[in-house]
Parts: C-alpha cells; sequence; structure tokens
C-alpha cells in the first residue's frame, strides 16, 4: 500500500500569463512598498533620521559611483570596505536621472526593497493556491503578511537594504523548485550582489535541498541543477570576501559585529543568560513561528520543511554569540535571512512529496505569518507603534521645504568654525555637512552655533547642554523642523524672504523626548 502521505508533485511554472495572481503580487508589493515609502518621509522629515543607518545609507544609493565612497562628512574610504554590496550602485542609478532630493529618492529605494518582499511572498504562494476559491486574494494577503511580518517590520524601524536580498531569493528558489532554472538565474544573481555573504546564506539553503534530493526519489532530477547553483553561490562569496580583504581592507565587521577581539571574549555565563532572557521575553516574534515550521515538519516526515528550519540555524547561532548585543538579539535588520522562511510553507509546496492538503498548508503559513506580528507587536509595542505611524502618515515629499533647509545650513556652515549639527542634520545633508562627536554629553568643540532637529534622537542631549551653556538667540524654520541657537544674533543677509523664525533669547529648548526606536 502506498503512503498515505506520499502524494503526486504537480510542477507548477510561475508563467508569464498577468493573471490575477501577478495583480494580487503586484498589489501586495505596492501596499508594502507606499507603506515604507511614507515611513522614510516621515522619518527623515518628522521623526529624525539618524546618521549611519539612513543618512549615510541614502548617500549609497543616490548619485554614487560603482565604489560607493563614502560621503563627504565620512571622511575618505568607500562602504566596500564594510560590505561588498554592488546592488546598491545599480539601484543608484536612476537617481542620476531625477531632479530629487536624497530623502525622497531614499524612500523610493526602501519601498521597492519592502514591496519586493511582499511581491515575491504573494507569487511563491500560487502553486499553492492555485486550485483554491479567493487564491490570489490569499496570496495578497500572504505576501502583506510577509510585508508586515514580526521580523519584516524590525528591519523597517531601522533602514537598511539586506531584505533585498530576501525579495530575491524567495522568487529564485520558487522558480528553481517549480523547475523554471533558466528564469532563476536573474534572481539569483541579483541576490548574490546584495552582499558579499549572500553566497554563503544560498549555499546553506541549496545544500540541505542537495541533501533532500539525494534522499526523495522524485527529487533526484534536481541534483544537478542544486549542485550548480550551490557551487556558484559559495564561489561568488568567496570571490567576493577576497576581492573585499584585497583592495578595501579597513573595517573587519567579523571581528568588530561578531567575533571580538581576543575571539568570543564578549561571552560569559551572565552575557549567555541574558541572552538566553531576552529570546525568552522579546524575541518570540522569530523562534515560535520557527517552532512551527519544525512541529509540522517532523508531524508531517517532511525533509522539505525541515529544510526550512533547519537552513537558518547556522545564522542564528552565530548571531547569538556576535560580540553586538543587537546581533546577538537578532534585532533590527540582524533576522533579514528568517523572512524566507516564514514563507516557506508555501513557497516549497509544489516540490514536497509529503506535504499537506492546500487549505492545510495555507493555514499554516498564515499562522506563521500571524504570529511573528502578533508577537513583535506585544513584544516591542513602541517600536511597532512608531512604525505604523510612519508607514501611514503620508508625511508626503517636501523637495522644496528641503532645498530651502539646505541653502539656509549651508550658509550658516560658513558663518563660523565653531558648529554643531545634531545627527538627524547631519543625516539630511550627509554630503555637505559632519555631525557633532559627543563625549559624556558635551561636543567636541564649544560651538558658537547649534543647528538641531525638533524631537530628533539627540533632542535630549542637545536640550541638556544647550541649557546649561546659554544664554542662546534661537530660530526656528518653517519649511524642515530645524532650530538653530546662536551666541549671536544672525546676520540679516543671511534670511531669505521668509521661513526663519527669530524667537528671540531662548529660555526653554522646545523639545519633547527624542523620537528613537526603542525594543
Amino acid at each position: 500500500m502506498a503512503d498515505a502521505f506520499q502524494r503526486p508533485l504537480a510542477p507548477t511554472r510561475f508563467g508569464f500569463r498577468f493573471d490575477g495572481f501577478w495583480l494580487a503580487a503586484l498589489a501586495a508589493g505596492a501596499a508594502a512598498g507606499l507603506f515604507n515609502v511614507n515611513f522614510i518621509l516621515a522619518h527623515f522629515y518628522h521623526n529624525g533620521p539618524y546618521m549611519l543607518d539612513s543618512g549615510y545609507l541614502a548617500t549609497l544609493v543616490y548619485r554614487t559611483t560603482p565604489l560607493l565612497p563614502n560621503p563627504v562628512s565620512f571622511g575618505p574610504g568607500s562602504w566596500l570596505s564594510t560590505h561588498i554590496t554592488p546592488l546598491l550602485y545599480l539601484l543608484s542609478i536612476p537617481s542620476n536621472w531625477v531632479d530629487w532630493p536624497l530623502p525622497d529618492y531614499y524612500a523610493l529605494t526602501q519601498g521597492f526593497i519592502y514591496g519586493l518582499v511582499a511581491f515575491a511572498g504573494a507569487l511563491c504562494s500560487r502553486p499553492l493556491l492555485a486550485s483554491m476559491r479567493g487564491g490570489p486574494v490569499i496570496a495578497a494577503l500572504f505576501g502583506l503578511g510577509l510585508g508586515f511580518s514580526g521580523v519584516t517590520l524590525a528591519a523597517v524601524g531601522y533602514p537598511h537594504y539586506e531584505c533585498l536580498f530576501c525579495g530575491w531569493a524567495i522568487l529564485f528558489l520558487a522558480l528553481l523548485l517549480q523547475g523554471n532554472w533558466r528564469w532563476a538565474a536573474g534572481p539569483f544573481a541579483l541576490a548574490l550582489l546584495v552582499r558579499e555573504d549572500c553566497g554563503l546564506h544560498l549555499f546553506g539553503i541549496l545544500l540541505l535541498l542537495l541533501g533532500v534530493a539525494w534522499v526523495i526519489p522524485e527529487w533526484r532530477p534536481r541534483r544537478r541543477t542544486l549542485a550548480v547553483f550551490m557551487a556558484l553561490a559559495l564561489g561568488y562569496s568567496l570571490l567576493a570576501i577576497f576581492f573585499q580583504k584585497l583592495y578595501f581592507p579597513g573595517d573587519d565587521a567579523l571581528h568588530r559585529i561578531y567575533l571580538g577581539d581576543p575571539l568570543f571574549s564578549h561571552l560569559t555565563g551572565a552575557a549567555l543568560g541574558q541572552r538566553l532572557n531576552y529570546q525568552w521575553t522579546q524575541g518570540k516574534y522569530i523562534w515560535v513561528p520557527h517552532c512551527l515550521l519544525l512541529g509540522v515538519a517532523i508531524w508531517r516526515r517532511s525533509l522539505v520543511l525541515l529544510c526550512g528550519f533547519a537552513a537558518f540555524l547556522p545564522w542564528v547561532a552565530f548571531n547569538f554569540l556576535a560580540k553586538s548585543e543587537l546581533a546577538s538579539e537578532l534585532y533590527l535588520y540582524y533576522s533579514f535571512p528568517l523572512i524566507i522562511a516564514q514563507i516557506w510553507p508555501a513557497l516549497t509546496y509544489a516540490a514536497d512529496p509529503r506535504r499537506l492538503p492546500p487549505a492545510h498548508v495555507a493555514v499554516l503559513q498564515a499562522v506563521i505569518l500571524g504570529v511573528s506580528t502578533f508577537f513583535f507587536a506585544n513584544e516591542h509595542p513602541r517600536a511597532f507603534n512608531t512604525i505604523l505611524a510612519g508607514g501611514l502618515s503620508f508625511e508626503g515629499f517636501h523637495q522644496a521645504d528641503y532645498r530651502k533647509t539646505r541653502d539656509f545650513v549651508l550658509a550658516l556652515s560658513r558663518q563660523t568654525n565653531h558648529r554643531l549639527f545634531d545627527v538627524s542634520v547631519a543625516a539630511l545633508f550627509p554630503n555637505n555637512i559632519a555631525r557633532a562627536n559627543w563625549e559624556n554629553g558635551v561636543p567636541a568643540q564649544t560651538p558658537d552655533i547649534i543647528v538641531g532637529f525638533k524631537d530628533g534622537p539627540e533632542s535630549e542631549i542637545l536640550r541638556t547642554y544647550a541649557l546649561s551653556r546659554g544664554p542662546w538667540h534661537e530660530y526656528s524654520l518653517s519649511w524642515l523642523p530645524l532650530y538653530i541657537l546662536s551666541k549671536q544674533p544672525l546676520p540679516a543677509e543671511l534670511f531669505p524672504a521668509e521661513g526663519v523664525n527669530d524667537i528671540g533669547e531662548l529660555l526653554d529648548l522646545h523639545s519633547a523626548a527624542p523620537a528613537t526606536l526603542p525594543k
């Protein structure tokens, strides 16, 4: 008697017929993309951007060159000494053809990154949902669920680019498992170009899938294809890392973030205990969906589902032992490969001989995505609410206001050698000015002019410092929420016809608590 779990594999291809599933994927991608465009605009124009995770990275996708040079405010060097990311240059090419300010263009690139994640999550669900009533609608919901899962939202809050790997990798794996290996080559190559270690992530996934092909008879025709892509993934990462060490040495991110110096000297019993406690109290949005996937894989004796759990364990363990506290918690964008695991049941449905019925797999997929978002919202409510408020803010583009503010700030920068620009002002104009260096609440130089971002991440430290070193003459801008404190009244020739408000002598710096994204 045939194994009751065995079901014939019915390969289903994406195809290029523009049907309901393509519309659903495009709708999910557009919704997630618009949300992230709004979040970045609010991040830059309302909440106050961060220098490293916003302003600096924005310069890498805005009118840059293939060498990805550091902005003027950072001094000489290249981002390639930290990560080999050719795809950032490709993202920057259209910025040479449009007359948009840096924050507005950066918002579009972030919208594309997370829109691609939602698009891929919806489109890869097509084989699962093709025979179900309302399949395209459910596919769109899966795409949105992936675009707003807890792991994805944690990355949204601190703008980076790593999640671009997830969108391309999901499309690659979906095409590969459905037999379209020629079309899979495109997203495969783009996934590799996101970061030098992305080949290692794909290598781990493909290695396990190749192991499955040696066990499951139905997978034998896939062995050669899996082996070729696996070798290419590993080879690319090794060559990229060698190229970086040879031509762009300097920032040893591996030791700085993960290994420490001496190796793993940061690990103590107390530190490991704190990390385990964090995962239990604030990391369930990551590991509970992962454990659900493991439980169903064991129940169904599905090696394919088990791969979705096992492929990312090395990354989880590597980060758990990291020197960086944020990396050890898999917070922010550090958990980005796990986005792939959260769509794994739908992604691999067509290729799994021990799969559940379609309706059951759809329920499992919905539970995994829903649980991730639920726990993130409960474990990190302030971050969740800040992201939600930004994404739904419809802040809008501020091209004219940005240019007027930039011109005025540049005029201020020529007034004196003792200027202080806070982190958010420097992030708005990273190619023009540099942020102040603080030590124990005191800047490196005593400033005559302070330019700050109202309610920005450094508003509290600026308020404390300014009130202890007064008096100041205060000005505010009508364009963007910046304020200026000056020891002497500013010369009249600096003032445009309108937009700069002379408040007078400072009595209290009008700022509230910093608008950060706490855990």
